[in-house]
């Protein structure tokens, strides 16, 4: 999944104000982002609320950080609307796509598959080997050390792996298609909608992508039950490990003599922690950069009441979605996979932020909130109601509507200097913030065309 292009999309879509703001964030985070360490709050008895200058421009801080978030959407309407615009996307997208990549591009990307989040579509690529020279060259430039007779086997392995990729038969092709189809299955879900914290945005890709593997998982479970059934032995039938895009999935050949008594249900949810444990160890530092562009992404689109504060009951509830989503995958529906009710046998369910995703994470929380991720729960825990309820209030206070005296108890307001110069110097880091959003927009339009 693309989550720069959607990044990019939310600047967009927000309109000048939005842009300007997601500019001007977007500038210092990148430039300064600061170490949550460093500007680590301690709970105060009021949240004390005022307005900054910061690179000539005047922002709402909490506590002296200032909120380069989005402090006038409500949560519910944005909830909607995320919801309508899903609909009518799908209703004009949505589709399956193949195209032909040159060998080149297929070495240098390894990607034959990609759900694109703003078209809905899928894009399956097959490889064009039309011309035989540039395997050979591949091989003598990736296996230089091989005899000639090495090299023509290593020649042979490859267009042998190209022929089963360019087959939409073979389980190759077919577990490519499985696992981006997975991946619209989640964002035709709503998992992405609004209304939860940047930590829970980026748990939850992460979880998209380990559903993503597990699907691929079931169909070779599929396969290698078929070909059981069929009367092969297990050392034919697990011959299917030895194939390179298949050797993560390895350990299903320790947990088959378990399928029968502990049933489907219970052996499918054995199959997810299996793919979930695998993926962490071995793609989830690689993931990285997808994984920040997904949180950052939600950062310059979403209220910063939903991401200081998150939901948690909302944030189980999309994890529900994504693991029960398998279900509603078509490739494996056309494959005769049965999928039982595994999530309910899954007893950890969320899988942890590396240590340096989180910590960017927390960045971000604290450069778009104004309040670290540890203080945010503070605040929440001591404010009435859900923490749904907790991020309107909030919004609500930080744009100047009325709130319930217990509610605006928890903040001081100071007012600053009131004074002209002031006003003005408002007014023209508005215009000035206005004005580049405008030209910046007018530019990413033309480059578009």
């Amino acid at each position: 999944m693309n989550w720069e292009k959607v990044k990019n999309y939310f600047k967009e879509k927000q309109g000048a104000t939005v842009v300007a703001a997601a500019l001007a964030s977007q500038v210092a985070y990148a430039q300064n982002n600061p170490k949550v360490e460093d500007k680590k709050q301690d709970k105060t008895e009021k949240v004390v609320v005022q307005e900054v200058v910061e690179d000539g421009n005047i922002y709402t801080a909490i506590n002296g950080n200032p909120v380069h978030g989005n402090t006038y959407n409500d949560v519910k309407q944005d909830y909607k609307n995320y919801v309508q615009e899903q609909k009518d996307a799908y209703e004009n997208g949505g589709e399956i796509k193949t195209d032909t990549i040159p060998f080149q591009e297929f070495v240098q990307h390894q990607r034959l598959g990609q759900f694109n989040p703003e078209t809905k579509d899928i894009s399956r690529s097959f490889i064009d080997v039309e011309n035989p020279e540039h395997v050979s060259m591949f091989v003598q430039n990736q296996y230089a050390g091989l005899s000639k007779e090495e090299q023509a086997q290593k020649v042979e392995k490859v267009f042998d792996v190209v022929q089963q990729y360019n087959n939409p038969a073979s389980l190759s092709s077919q577990s490519v298609l499985v696992h981006e189809v997975q991946h619209q299955v989640s964002d035709k879900n709503n998992v992405y909608a609004p209304g939860l914290s940047v930590t829970q945005y980026g748990q939850l890709n992460q979880i998209d992508e380990i559903t993503a593997n597990f699907s691929s998982l079931l169909l070779i479970d599929k396969k290698c039950q078929d070909e059981i059934n069929q009367g092969k032995s297990l050392q034919e039938v697990f011959k299917v490990f030895d194939i390179a895009e298949f050797k993560d999935f390895s350990f299903y050949k320790d947990m088959y003599a378990q399928k029968e008594s502990l049933g489907t249900d219970k052996f499918q949810a054995a199959l997810w922690q299996k793919t979930s444990q695998m993926w962490q160890s071995k793609y989830q530092q690689a993931y990285g950069n997808q994984i920040k562009s997904c949180m950052e992404s939600k950062c310059f689109s979403n209220d910063v009441g939903s991401l200081a504060f998150g939901d948690d009951k909302e944030f189980q509830k999309r994890v529900d979605k994504l693991l029960n989503g398998v279900k509603d995958n078509q490739i494996l529906k056309q494959a005769g996979v049965k999928v039982g009710d595994f999530s309910k046998h899954i007893s950890n369910k969320v899988v942890a932020l590396s240590p340096e995703m989180q910590k960017e994470a927390d960045a971000m929380t604290l450069h778009y909130t104004g309040m670290t991720p540890d203080y945010a729960q503070k605040l929440s825990k001591e404010m009435p109601g859900s923490q749904k309820k907790d991020a309107v209030n909030l919004l609500r206070y930080l744009s100047g509507r009325p709130l319930p005296k217990k509610i605006v108890a928890q903040f001081d307001r100071q007012r600053g200097i009131k004074d002209m110069s002031q006003n003005i110097q408002r007014a023209q880091a508005t215009q000035s913030q206005l004005t580049a959003a405008q030209q910046s927009l007018m530019h990413s339009q033309q480059v578009s065309r």
